[in-house]
């Protein structure tokens, strides 16, 4: 889950006023929602692990952009 508590805390480097996305954010902000993405991303695939067949594949679509 991507919304954690260190977004809500106001006076936290982490707090991004409210907003759901990071392009225009502070490095401290960057960094937040890096780590935290690395944790869902990591939860996620250890989940589809245990779903797939051995031999089995997923395909992932991730829109983005450039940055």
């Amino acid at each position: 889950m991507l919304l954690k508590v260190t977004f809500l805390i106001v006076n936290s480097p982490a707090w991004n006023k409210g907003r759901i996305n990071c392009s225009s954010s502070t490095a401290e902000v960057v960094k937040a929602y890096e780590a935290q993405y690395a944790k869902d991303m990591d939860n996620f695939l250890k989940a589809r692990a245990h779903e797939i067949v051995h031999g089995g594949l997923i395909v992932l679509v991730f829109p983005g952009r450039p940055l």
